[in-house]
């Protein structure tokens, strides 16, 4: 937890500090870096934050590999998956268990829900810091984009958002 605390506060750090970068490569090379550290470390805390408020326990938080490696067909998107490294939020079955499906529901879904929010509400905030270049502003757009495709393409297969719908389903 306090990693993610850490990881949280040093994405925005260096997103506050792209804004003062006149350059415009080494801009959009900080406001990326910033992007994907807060989206990365947000997307357990939305499990965490969720699950405690349903009163679901987390137990503790661990590196795996991404669940897209099982959601396709394609071979290449199944290669690029099993490389990267995800951050996983173990939760208290017995918890689990007894809230209702809806909070389940919310519980699996938020890690990809929050991610897609808080990827949306940075490049928002960059759109209005008139301080941010064009190529920045690009490259973000195309970040929150390509997550949000990803999410809507093979997380609904396999991962966080087909968990939501599996057990809103039930």
């Amino acid at each position: 937890m306090f990693l993610l605390v850490f990881l949280e506060i040093v994405g925005i750090a260096i997103l506050y500090l792209s804004s003062l970068i006149e350059q415009f490569i080494p801009q959009a090379v900080a406001f990326i870096i910033s992007v994907a550290i807060i989206w990365y470390a947000a997307h357990p805390l939305g499990h965490y934050i969720v699950a405690r408020f349903c009163k679901v326990r987390t137990l503790f938080f661990y590196i795996g590999r991404s669940e897209l490696r099982n959601s396709t067909s394609l071979s290449i998107v199944k290669k690029l998956a099993s490389l990267l490294i995800t951050l996983g939020t173990k939760l208290n079955q017995e918890d689990l268990k007894i809230v209702s499906k809806n909070k389940r529901a919310w519980i699996y879904g938020s890690g990809a829900l929050v991610g897609i929010v808080v990827i949306a509400l940075i490049e928002s905030y960059a759109l209005l810091d008139l301080r941010y270049n064009l190529i920045t502003l690009l490259l973000g757009g195309l970040f929150f984009l390509f997550t949000l495709l990803t999410e809507i393409g093979l997380s609904t297969k396999s991962g966080d958002l087909s968990k939501m719908r599996k057990e809103i389903a039930r």
